[in-house]
């Protein structure tokens, strides 16, 4: 997953980006607590539903997603990370 615009603060979460599915907006939910809730929606596809903590540095986030339809739901783990402190680690 890639991001071209991601913002996190004030309340709320924002972003765009692309990943093997396609294209994509998020919207969301921040709290003060790290608390995040946010939507994924694929541009003329489905939405995946994103709940998860932000670290006590703010370097990642890490929670479930889920993937609700007419076939029942789909679910599973995520963590998202910031490209520089990637980047950083496997310089180690």
């Amino acid at each position: 997953m890639t991001f071209e615009v991601f913002y996190l603060g004030k309340k709320m979460i924002y972003g765009t980006g692309s990943d093997s599915v396609g294209s994509f907006i998020i919207q969301g939910d921040y709290e003060y607590n790290g608390k995040v809730k946010f939507n994924k929606k694929y541009l003329g596809k489905h939405a995946v539903n994103y709940t998860g903590t932000v670290s006590n540095e703010g370097y990642k986030i890490e929670g479930e997603w889920i993937i609700e339809n007419t076939n029942g739901k789909t679910s599973g783990t995520f963590v998202l990370k910031r490209k520089d402190i990637l980047n950083s680690q496997s310089d180690e």
